[in-house]
């Protein structure tokens, strides 16, 4: 049988083209964000470095990207990935990152006569618009493209969001069960997204599907149970707590009992529908 003939050459094509051109402007804008922050001084706020996080690994990610396709390694990722669908899982999860920074970064510190912060806020924005239009575009046509696989992603995100606000459960055995479920499925969501990337699901010994149901199921449970007992611990008796975080961890457990709710009638009419 006859190999594809696949050639490594440097190309500079991708650049000038649609997507090559977006990439770029959301690396300049991206570190243009990351730089007017940064030069204010950290603060060291776990919402601040959200921000500079999101705005330093979308820039990198993007550029990781750009550097790839114009060195045509894409051809030979394309054996082992569906790099389309990568492509396009990054560009909805840099959106939906920076959107978040555009949303955090002025809530909590910028202020009317803050030129800068404002200059940050609307780069930031219009970088969430470069990237949702990219994302929108993209269309790799693989799981991150179906519903299932764009819940997944926003299941994750919305698992990061948590992770950042969460304060004030040290001592409180409801809370820290909370924790402990917001830790398990996050890095099981992950896993999910990964195993549908890589073209591997065939090689596994049993129907992922019966498992990703299964895992559906335990999910709805374990955040069934945070969307009870977080609220119930940190809203009450907390004379000292950060209520801004403390409401946004309760309100970001329900967005993604939410998402698991809809994830396993998805998955349970897939499983159906199989046999």
């Amino acid at each position: 049988s006859m190999k594809p003939d696949i050639k490594i050459t440097l190309t500079f094509l991708s650049l000038i083209k649609p997507k090559g051109i977006m990439r770029q402007v959301e690396i300049v804008l991206c570190v243009v964000a990351f730089g007017i922050v940064g030069h204010g001084g950290p603060t060291f706020h776990s919402y601040w470095n959200w921000c500079m996080f999101t705005w330093f690994f979308c820039a990198l990610m993007t550029l990781v990207i750009v550097i790839i396709e114009m060195l045509g390694l894409h051809l030979l990722l394309r054996l082992c990935m569906n790099w389309d669908d990568f492509t396009t899982g990054m560009a909805m999860l840099s959106s939906l990152m920076v959107f978040s920074a555009s949303i955090i970064y002025p809530v909590f510190y910028a202020c009317k006569s803050c030129i800068l912060a404002i200059v940050a806020t609307a780069v930031s924005f219009l970088c969430f618009v470069v990237y949702t239009v990219l994302a929108k575009h993209s269309g790799g046509g693989g799981y991150l493209s179906t519903v299932p696989g764009f819940l997944k992603v926003l299941e994750a995100f919305v698992a990061c969001i948590i992770f950042i606000s969460l304060t004030g459960y040290f001592g409180k055995l409801g809370m820290e069960w909370c924790v402990v479920v917001y830790a398990v499925c996050f890095p099981i969501t992950v896993v999910i997204i990964v195993l549908n990337v890589l073209p591997i699901l065939k090689l596994l010994p049993f129907p992922f599907d019966k498992v990703m149901a299964g895992f559906h199921v335990l999910a709805v449970l374990l955040y069934l149970s945070a969307a009870i007992l977080w609220p119930y611990y940190s809203l009450s008796d907390c004379q000292n707590c950060v209520w801004d975080n403390l409401l946004v961890v309760t309100v970001m457990t329900y967005v993604n009992l939410t998402l698991d709710i809809v994830d396993l009638i998805y998955s349970m009419f897939r499983v159906f529908n199989m046999a």
